[in-house]
């Protein structure tokens, strides 16, 4: 039972120290009056430590805090938001759309013939998911985890030379679909070109 209680204390007093040292996220949104505001965000941290970006967060809302003035949005409120390194991997543009029925803040992760977003939610254990969606020709399709070579290959068949090294598994492992993706949409832009 000590240990329990030393280790509640010490894990506590370590979000308060850390946590005074931690700024929030930095970025900006864009309205839907197309207003642009520089702006740090709360409320998307992991709730066990503060600096750790939680995308889960920010399916229905963003908060963000502006001259001491917390203002939250809702996917109606915005065209876009953009959160600068929280990962330290790059940036995150989320747009709001209603890819899946219902309208969400999406993570923009490729545009283009095929343009691909995610969307993130927890659970009730606050296990982090994400849904991807793919859109052609205004066309939604969403990429299960488990059929993501075939979800993929029917809509790169006007590719043929693509689809026929992605359906083969030696070319491509299923963790390459952003590259695929990639190769696809680079193909047809240099067609237009």
């Amino acid at each position: 039972m000590k240990t329990k209680i030393i280790f509640i204390l010490f894990s506590l007093y370590s979000s308060i120290v850390f946590s005074q040292n931690f700024e929030g996220f930095k970025g900006y949104l864009i309205t839907n009056n197309n207003d642009t505001i520089e702006c740090t965000y709360s409320s998307i941290s992991n709730i066990f430590k503060e600096s750790m970006f939680n995308p889960a967060r920010l399916n229905n809302k963003v908060e963000i805090v502006k001259d001491s003035i917390y203002t939250k949005y809702k996917p109606k409120d915005l065209k876009s938001f953009l959160i600068i390194n929280p990962r330290g991997t790059g940036d995150f543009k989320f747009v709001s759309g209603q890819f899946d029925g219902y309208k969400h803040f999406y993570q923009e992760i490729t545009i283009g013939r095929i343009s691909w977003y995610r969307t993130y939610y927890q659970d009730s254990y606050a296990m982090e998911h994400q849904l991807d969606v793919l859109v052609k020709n205004n066309k939604k399709i969403k990429i299960g985890s488990f059929s993501r070579r075939k979800d993929l290959g029917i809509i790169i068949e006007d590719y043929p030379e693509l689809h026929e090294k992605w359906m083969n598994s030696d070319n491509y492992k299923v963790h390459q679909f952003g590259l695929v993706l990639q190769l696809y949409n680079e193909h047809f832009e240099n067609i237009s070109k």
